[in-house]
C-alpha cells in the first residue's frame, strides 16, 4: 500500500463490544429524553423555532462515546454552543451576505471558544445553523441562543452526567491524581509536560494528567513484562535501625547522620509499624517527641512484585518498607536495591555518581 494511502485507514483503537453498546445505549437515551422534553418545553414555542437544533447530534458523541475528552466536558458543551450561538447571530445581524456571515461565524465561534477554553466541534455547526437556519431562527436574534440552543444543551448535559456515571465513567472526568513535580522513572516531570504540549502548537483533545498517567501506566506495563517475577523479598534491605513513637527528633537526625538513612521507620513494642520520619527541616527542635512528626510509609509484602512499589518511590518515597502478614517490619527496599535489580551492576555505578535525590526527587 501507498505510504499516503496508509493513512487513511483507521488508527482509533477497536472499542469492546460492551463498549460500543454502552455508547448506543447512551446516545439513544441521550438524543431520546433531550427531544421528548424539549418538544413538551419549547414545542408550542409562536415564534415557530425548532424544539431540537441538530448540531446537539454531534454534541451527543462528545459526550457518550469520549466523556474523558477534554472536548466533551461540561463547560466545553455549554459554554461552546451558547458562544457559538452568540456569535452566529451577530454575524448574521451584522453582515448582509449570508456566505460571509457563516464563514465570519464560525471563524468568530472558534476565536471564542478558544479564549473562553470551551472548544466544541459541534459549536461550529450552531454558529452555523444561526446564518443559515432559516427566517424563524434569524427573526428571533439572541433569543434563539437561550432557546433552543441552551436549553438542549442543559438537558444534554444532565443527561450524559446521569448515564455516564452510573455506567461508571466519570463526568466530569476528573484525571487520576498525580504528583505535579515529582520526578517519575522516565526522567520527565509535568513541567515537562506541559512545555512539550505548547511545543507541539495543537488542541490535542486528551487531558494533560491523563496523559501523564497513561505514561506512568505504560512504564509500569514494562516494568512487569521485563521484571514480573522480581519481589520485594528478594531484594529487600536489612533496616539500619527504627525508633518508638516517644522518641525525639534529636534521636532521628542521629540515625539518620549514622547510618545514612533518608527515613527513619517508627515501630511499635511489638515490631509493627506505624509509619516514618522523613528529613525534618531544622528549625524543629532535637527535644521534641516524634508522635506526632510520623507520616504514612510506603509499604509492600515480601511477594509484592518490585514494579508495584516504583510509582511510589519514583514520586519521591525514598524506600518502601517491607512488612510481613501483621504488619511487623522485616526490611526495606531502597533506591538502590531497586536500581541493582532493575538495571544491574551498571546502574550502581552510575549511582555512585550521581545523587539518590537528583534521581527521585
Amino acid at each position: 500500500m501507498h505510504p499516503h494511502l496508509r493513512s487513511f485507514r483507521p488508527t482509533q483503537p477497536a472499542l469492546p463490544a460492551l463498549g460500543r453498546a454502552r455508547i448506543f445505549i447512551g446516545a439513544l437515551l441521550g438524543i431520546l429524553l433531550t427531544t421528548l422534553v424539549s418538544r413538551w418545553w419549547l414545542g408550542g414555542n409562536a415564534a415557530g423555532l425548532p424544539y431540537l437544533v441538530a448540531p446537539i447530534g454531534a454534541s451527543s458523541v462528545l459526550v457518550f462515546a469520549a466523556p474523558a475528552a477534554p472536548l466533551a466536558q461540561p463547560w466545553a458543551v455549554f459554554g461552546g454552543n451558547v458562544v457559538s450561538g452568540l456569535a452566529g447571530v451577530l454575524c448574521a445581524r451584522l453582515i448582509p451576505d449570508p456566505v460571509l456571515a457563516g464563514a465570519c461565524a464560525v471563524a468568530l465561534a472558534i476565536l471564542g471558544m478558544s479564549c473562553l477554553r470551551c472548544l466544541h466541534p459541534p459549536g461550529g455547526a450552531v454558529a452555523l445553523t444561526a446564518v443559515l437556519g432559516g427566517p424563524a431562527i434569524q427573526a428571533a436574534g439572541f433569543g434563539f441562543v437561550v432557546t433552543p440552543v441552551a436549553v438542549n444543551t442543559l438537558l444534554l448535559i444532565a443527561m450524559g452526567l446521569a448515564f455516564n456515571n452510573l455506567t461508571r465513567h466519570r463526568y466530569p472526568h476528573v484525571a487520576p491524581a498525580q504528583p505535579q513535580v515529582a520526578r517519575n522513572s522516565a526522567g520527565y516531570t509535568i513541567e515537562d509536560l506541559d512545555q512539550v504540549l505548547a511545543h507541539y502548537g495543537e488542541q490535542l483533545d486528551v487531558d494533560r494528567d491523563d496523559l501523564d498517567a497513561v505514561f506512568r501506566q505504560v512504564e509500569a506495563r514494562a516494568y512487569q513484562r521485563r521484571h514480573g517475577d522480581i519481589r520485594c523479598g528478594a531484594i529487600r534491605s536489612r533496616v539500619p535501625a527504627a525508633v518508638g513513637p516517644e522518641d525525639t527528633v534529636a534521636t532521628v537526625r542521629g540515625l539518620m547522620a549514622d547510618y545514612h538513612m533518608r527515613s527513619v521507620p517508627v515501630t511499635d513494642e511489638d515490631g509493627r509499624l506505624l509509619g516514618v520520619i522523613p528529613p525534618l527541616p531544622a528549625t524543629v527542635p532535637g527535644r521534641q517527641g516524634i508522635r506526632h512528626l510520623v507520616q504514612p510509609a510506603v509499604t509492600a509484602l515480601a511477594t509484592t512484585p518490585v514494579v508495584n512499589i516504583l510509582p511510589a518511590i519514583t514520586a519521591g518515597a525514598h524506600e518502601a518498607m517491607v512488612v510481613d502478614e501483621v504488619g511487623r517490619l522485616v526490611g526495606m527496599v531502597t533506591t538502590a536495591d531497586l536500581l541493582s535489580a532493575l538495571y544491574g551492576n551498571e546502574a550502581i555505578a552510575l549511582a555512585g555518581k550521581t545523587s539518590f535525590v537528583g534521581l527521585v526527587s
